[in-house]
């Protein structure tokens, strides 16, 4: 699948990037990470323009996480009664990310972006559990935008090395995007809190 992945990329640069993220987004068996990496390893080799690679990157990935959102939507209850995605929705950490969602809303969505495992399980209960589409793509394209700019960085930096490491389980790769998205997390609430602070004094 990885050669087939790479001729696609080669051939047809960002549209098979969009394509094939989108095509993740309905449940086909491709590793988004895999892509990323991929194309970002391509775009070292001319395939390509690394910031256009990047944006392509972020909206294929947020247009495949709406894809699964919406078939949630359509869907709602009905989803858990389906026979494919049923079992998998009716498992005991679906169960916990079903309450988590209930209590945390677009909170659970963002941390999603960063666990593989649980996107899809997440973003169809956002979808069917009534998370505002707004929050939805606030939280899931504020989370692409660490995820999908730096797996593309990764493997255009690193190539085979990072694709090595996808293979065994992306261990090193996440404890990198979950450090970066803490980071910029803190950042964002504190310029938010500082904000609302200033807003505030004007006001009075």
């Amino acid at each position: 699948m990885e050669g087939q992945v790479v001729s696609w990329i080669s051939t047809f640069s960002y549209p098979a990037v969009l394509l094939l993220l989108l095509a993740c987004g309905v449940g086909v068996p491709l590793s988004e990470d895999l892509i990323l990496v991929t194309a970002g390893m391509l775009v070292s080799q001319g395939v390509g323009n690394l910031w256009i690679m990047m944006v392509v990157a972020w909206v294929g990935v947020v247009s495949g996480d709406l894809l699964l959102y919406r078939i949630g939507c359509s869907m709602g209850p009905r989803l858990k009664l389906h026979p494919r995605l049923g079992p998998i929705l009716t498992s005991e950490r679906s169960r916990s990310i079903e309450a988590k969602l209930k209590t945390h809303g677009w909170v659970t969505v963002l941390a999603a972006r960063f666990v593989p495992g649980v996107r899809m399980p997440t973003f169809l209960l956002a979808g069917a559990g009534g998370v505002s589409r707004r929050q939805f793509l606030f939280a899931d394209g504020l989370g692409a935008m660490i995820t999908a700019p730096l797996m593309v960085y990764l493997g255009h930096r690193f190539g085979q090395q990072v694709l090595r490491e996808i293979e065994v389980g992306s261990r090193w790769v996440l404890t990198i995007l979950l450090g970066v998205a803490l980071i910029i997390s803190l950042l964002w609430t504190i310029r938010h809190v500082q904000r609302l602070s200033a807003l505030r004094r004007r006001r009075s």
